[in-house]
């Protein structure tokens, strides 16, 4: 009874009793408040979709009094797909299945069309909700304006698709050439190989990545050799190109070319050092072989006393070396051109002369390559062609103004001329002292398929320097 209690405990309760009622008002108040301000459309609709109480949000919105699925005109403003991209039927709406009791979070993404205005993606979610002593249940929904994260994300698959492509691009691109191409962090190690990288280490790609030169097993000059270029290429960012030899794991010895250089990220910083490499041991060989048969032709030729010119038929160039000018009469060095050439021919040979180069350019013949001999000049080879190059005009010995038919059909042709003094001639010159000379004209044919050489001797009487060349044609 309340007289048995005493007062100052009736008081308390009145007290705890007042405190509570004041935290509940000011919590609705709280509440009230984060709702109104929150950046999110929320709202409670009745079993019949009518809304019944909404924030600020979702009333700025104007377009959310009644759900979609409970109003089929509205209903054709909004679209939506399933997992499989087919359109989400109105029954199946966040409110509609919120209403029958199912929880939809974190929601579903509408492309809203307001008829006035561009579309916009809005995200909504649904839950139910049931008041105590009510007989149909309510849904609590919430509408989040997603536009602009949505265009951002499709930007971003965008451009995720394009440098997926590219990388697919780019990979495959390394991976079908035969060069060895690779990078390098700034630990010295691998930071990609291609796959005739990974060949040459006879290593998966997890294999090596990450692993340096001595992980490799490289030998320390070389490892430090290499390390020294790549600390340079991240120090100064430049270019570096050299050549070393290396045996690799899978027993693979050869010299090795590589150019290197600064892969930059957005600031400029060198991030990391790309690099190609090719094996060079076949073109050392072939260099070195060149090298070897310059030498021996350089010491035939000083021993036979030979005087070796080439002639373009394209241009009509002329290359002569020093001996050869020294037959002509000329000093070393001196220019030479087909005028040179023709003043050393006597006028009544002249025509003659003219009639073997015609015939050497003539692209008329059986279908079958020919060689003709061209006096003083080159033996060339050519294919059957309907048009034919005029040959060469006047007593200047000017060169073809139209290119002979098989150059213009992609075929190249080079000559090579050796001279050597007969001095049996040259002792029965007489007083003419003219220059008896037995010349080897080689015709070398380059040709779609290959290549190959003729030889063709003649011999011709050359009068210097600007005497009578007497071509009579002798085995």
């Amino acid at each position: 009874m309340l007289e048995d209690r005493p007062f100052d405990g009736i008081a308390h309760d009145s007290v705890t009793l007042n405190q509570f009622e004041r935290a509940l008002r000011d919590g609705r108040v709280l509440l009230a408040s984060v709702l109104e301000n929150l950046p999110l459309g929320v709202g409670v609709y009745d079993g019949d979709g009518n809304l019944t109480l909404a924030n600020q949000c979702l009333r700025n919105y104007g377009f959310l009094d009644r759900l979609p699925s409970r109003d089929l005109a509205e209903a054709r403003h909004w679209r939506a797909y399933d997992a499989d991209g087919r359109l989400v039927k109105p029954s199946d709406y966040p409110g509609s299945r919120a209403l029958r009791g199912e929880y939809v979070t974190p929601g579903t993404d509408f492309l809203y069309d307001p008829g006035d205005a561009p579309e916009r993606w809005m995200r909504i979610s649904a839950v139910p909700f049931q008041r105590e002593g009510a007989d149909h249940a309510e849904a609590i929904v919430v509408v989040q304006d997603v536009d602009d994260l949505k265009r951002a994300g499709e930007k971003i698959e965008a451009a995720a698709a394009r440098f997926a492509r590219q990388a697919r691009f780019v990979e495959a691109t390394l991976s079908s050439i035969p060069d060895y191409v690779y990078a390098f962090d700034a630990e010295r190690r691998f930071a990609y190989a291609n796959p005739v990288m990974l060949g040459l280490f006879g290593l998966a790609s997890e294999d090596l990545l990450g692993r340096n030169f001595a992980d490799l097993n490289y030998p320390s000059d070389l490892a430090t050799h290499l390390n020294n270029d790549i600390d340079r290429i991240f120090r100064d960012g430049v270019t570096i190109e050299d050549e070393v030899f290396y045996e690799s794991p899978t027993g693979h010895a050869a010299f090795f070319s590589y150019l290197w250089g600064p892969v930059r990220n957005e600031d400029g910083a060198v991030e990391l050092v790309v690099g190609v490499s090719r094996d060079t041991s076949e073109r050392r060989a072939f260099e070195e072989e060149v090298k070897r048969n310059e030498a021996r032709l350089r010491a035939a030729t000083e021993l036979a006393n030979l005087g070796i010119y080439a002639w373009d038929p394209v241009t009509g160039a002329l290359d002569w070396d020093d001996r050869l000018r020294a037959m002509w009469g000329l000093p070393p060095g001196a220019t030479v051109d087909m005028s040179v050439y023709v003043s050393g021919i006597h006028p009544e040979d002249r025509p003659r002369v003219r009639d073997a180069i015609a015939a050497c350019i003539d692209p008329a013949g059986d279908g079958r390559y020919s060689a003709a001999i061209c006096y003083g000049l080159s033996i060339l080879h050519w294919a059957r062609s309907s048009t034919a190059a005029p040959p060469l005009s006047g007593s200047g010995g000017s060169h073809p103004t139209k290119r002979p038919s098989c150059l213009r059909h992609g075929w190249r042709t080079s000559t090579l001329m050796i001279v050597t003094p007969s001095l049996e001639r040259w002792r029965r010159s007489g007083p003419a002292r003219s220059h008896n000379m037995s010349i080897a004209l080689f015709g070398l044919r380059m040709a779609r398929c290959g290549g190959y050489g003729t030889q063709v001797s003649r011999s011709v009487t050359i009068t210097a320097p600007s005497g009578a060349l007497a071509v009579s044609p002798k085995t």
